[in-house]
């Protein structure tokens, strides 16, 4: 791996893709043309409103005491954080002093959080002392050998207040030279099946990926203002939060919790232009049954991914003026494929998109061969914006000797190269021998227009081994019942097979701070 990467990384030099500018660098000069833009955190416990040039400030000056507690250049920091200024304000301090950051998602427990530190080998964990209902200072991180514990809130003996460390911060202190080449994340994988992976990125595969991202929402530099329910502890938040609004010049309003009355109430007041997420916040926002009241006239864009997005949501999402998009990726290779906010409707809808510069698709079958175009197959990618690897080297085996990167989701490129996922390999539901797409039930299944969102899942079946079970959240004041079901699949025209023989509804899923629906919840909630 370590061979093969150091030549895709000349390539991505010599193509342009990669320069020999850090982070670091990028963000100094950003900040002389954007420092003024508003970076605004909506909470109820810890509101903020603040500056790009603020929170560089207060990064500079709280390195100095990251310093003074023994931390050098090239240690792990944990993040723990929920949407908190303090997430943005520790993230600049590491960036100053080549300290590598790593995410962890606030919902994470101790079990999760400890699988994690293990794997890093992280020197430092920033928590909250509580939010919701999760009190994290009875973790006891403070006993622990060679780990320092930052909390933002009440403090427990041993550990250290964040407050207090920024009060004491310093910039009596020389920076270390960095490379762009340095890992700068590790993020590790959501853990929602199995034991998370540390995925690391470096500031050249993250500056590519900034690239991706923008050059899918058209909007020129210095303008626009977003709305982010992404989380700090996903790469993708970090990267929608953090990086493109000073990068790319918009003000941002940063959310710690989802309500979407709120987030329509923030568009409104704020003339919010952009947004973006999974496609649970998007169907949140235009099912709320006083949609039609908020004025959001400038609301425009809606990138959505991170999970299955039905064709369905871009129309709806379309029919009131907003130009919605799908795309695909992962942690290890955030931007596969984006749409184009300027491509045809058909194309945002039932496609997820084109590979993005510089990045180049594979549609393989099990042996490995290239499948013809309309052919599904495997998913293999290569681009800038790819990690350069799993921490644990075992893991490596996800990429050939020559770089690609096996997604392990299947899909198929039509004959302008927009690729459509049919399904991810851990989706499949075999009934009797058939493999059937659980995404292609769910998109049926949110075709009726009584339901508001669903997940297919495989239950055990003595007979055919599995069968497929409808979980469902009904639309406001809505019943769906069996026979419906049943009805509206045969309308369908689809093989009866794929008609779910079982129907459970939920007021809503279980999900991730992403937004994504946890299928191996669901699967042991209704696996008897």
């Amino acid at each position: 791996m370590k061979g093969t990467r150091t030549a895709l990384t000349q390539r991505w030099y010599d193509e342009g893709f990669y320069s020999k500018l850090t982070l670091r660098d990028r963000m100094e000069s950003a900040v002389a043309d954007f420092g003024s833009l508003e970076f605004r955190v909506v909470s109820a416990v810890r509101p903020a409103v603040t500056t790009q040039l603020e929170l560089m400030t207060r990064g500079r000056d709280l390195a100095g005491s990251l310093l003074d507690l023994g931390l050098v250049p090239g240690d792990i920091v944990a993040l723990q954080l929920p949407n908190w200024i303090e997430g943005a304000v520790m993230y600049h301090a590491c960036l100053q002093i080549g300290l590598v950051v790593l995410p962890i998602v606030h919902i994470y427990g101790t079990p999760e959080v400890d699988q994690i530190l293990a794997s890093s080998g992280a020197r430092a964990i920033v928590t909250p002392d509580s939010f919701r209902s999760v009190d994290y200072t009875t973790r006891g991180y403070q006993t622990r050998d060679d780990l320092r514990w930052i909390v933002v809130g009440e403090t427990p003996e041993g550990a250290h207040n964040f407050a207090a460390l920024e009060a004491r911060g310093h910039r009596n202190y020389q920076r270390p030279e960095l490379s762009p080449d340095d890992v700068h994340i590790t993020n590790y994988t959501s853990g929602t099946t199995a034991e998370a992976k540390g995925v690391l990125h470096t500031h050249n595969s993250l500056w590519a990926e900034s690239l991706q991202l923008n050059a899918a929402s058209q909007v020129p530099r210095g303008l626009g203002i977003s709305l982010s329910p992404n989380p700090l502890g996903h790469i993708g938040g970090l990267i929608a939060n953090i990086l493109l609004p000073l990068f790319h010049g918009r003000s941002l309003i940063m959310v710690d919790a989802w309500d979407p009355g709120e987030a329509l109430s923030l568009m409104q007041q704020y003339r919010v232009t952009a947004s973006g997420g999974a496609p649970y916040f998007l169907a949140s926002l235009l099912d709320h049954p006083d949609f039609a009241s908020f004025d959001l006239e400038r609301m425009d864009i809606y990138g959505c991914g991170g999970a299955g997005v039905a064709p369905g949501l871009i129309e709806q999402a379309d029919a009131v003026g907003w130009r919605a998009y799908r795309s695909y990726g992962s942690t290890e290779h955030p931007s596969v494929t984006v749409s184009s906010v300027e491509a045809p409707l058909e194309k945002r809808a039932y496609t997820d998109g084109l590979a993005g510069k510089g990045t180049e698709l594979r549609i393989v079958d099990e042996g490995g061969a290239t499948v013809p175009t309309g052919t599904a197959g495997c998913i293999l990618s290569i681009g800038p914006d790819m990690c350069v690897g799993y921490r644990d080297e075992e893991h490596n085996s996800a990429f050939s000797n020559d770089g690609w990167f096996d997604t392990g989701d299947i899909g198929k490129l039509d004959d302008e190269g927009y690729l459509t996922i049919t399904d991810r390999v851990k989706d499949i539901i075999i009934r009797g021998g058939e493999n059937i797409s659980a995404q292609e039930v769910e998109n049926i299944l949110v075709l009726h227009p009584h339901v508001a969102e669903a997940a297919a899942i495989a239950v055990p079946d003595e007979k055919f081994g599995e069968r497929v079970c409808a979980v469902v959240r009904l639309a406001s004041g809505q019943s769906f019942g069996f026979e419906e079901l049943q009805a509206h699949f045969q309308k369908s025209g689809v093989a009866k097979q794929k008609t779910p023989e079982r129907l459970e509804t939920v007021k809503d899923f279980p999900r991730t701070p992403a937004g994504k629906v946890k299928k191996f919840v669901l699967r042991d909630r209704y696996g008897s």
